[in-house]
């Protein structure tokens, strides 16, 4: 997956699209540059017909602290079954991720590299398959991640 993306598609309408119902609706701000750490609302295959809200990162169980799920926020496609970080969640916690762009950085005239957001509306198919895990770091509050992990075919 790419390092950035949006979603400013009304939460009302994505709820129509995907018939699952937003919780926590007073979290949701429209958001044209998604980073990772940031909540961002999810469906996940625990709760398919239910959107809410995981931040974008990945807290290995034998993490000390929760700032490394911004380090890990994307895997390869190559390594996912083989990282003890990856495997289990790759296996049984699947989630979509509600997007209606994304940016690639592209090489500018100057050799600097420009963002470029690749927009479509909302629809069920530009929805992307990921992982999920609910952290729980001694001493802190659980939090609800999910990596980045490359385009899956959408079956949770």
């Amino acid at each position: 997956m790419c390092g950035r993306y949006s979603l400013f598609t009304p939460l009302q309408e994505v709820e129509m699209q995907l018939a699952a119902k937003a919780v926590e609706w007073e979290n949701f701000e429209p958001r044209y540059n998604a980073a990772p750490t940031q909540p961002m609302p999810v469906i996940t295959n625990e709760f398919p017909d239910i959107i809410q809200y995981y931040r974008w990162g990945l807290v290995p169980r034998w993490a000390s602290d929760a700032a490394m799920g911004s380090k890990m926020m994307n895997t390869r496609t190559e390594s996912i079954q083989e990282k003890p970080a990856f495997f289990n969640i790759f296996k049984y916690k699947r989630c979509l991720v509600l997007a209606d762009g994304y940016y690639e950085w592209k090489a500018g005239t100057d050799s600097t590299k420009k963002p470029t957001n690749n927009h479509t509306a909302f629809t069920c198919r530009t929805t992307s398959c990921y992982c999920w895990q609910v952290c729980g770091i001694p001493g802190k509050t659980a939090c609800k991640l999910f990596p980045s992990l490359p385009a899956l075919p959408m079956q949770m």
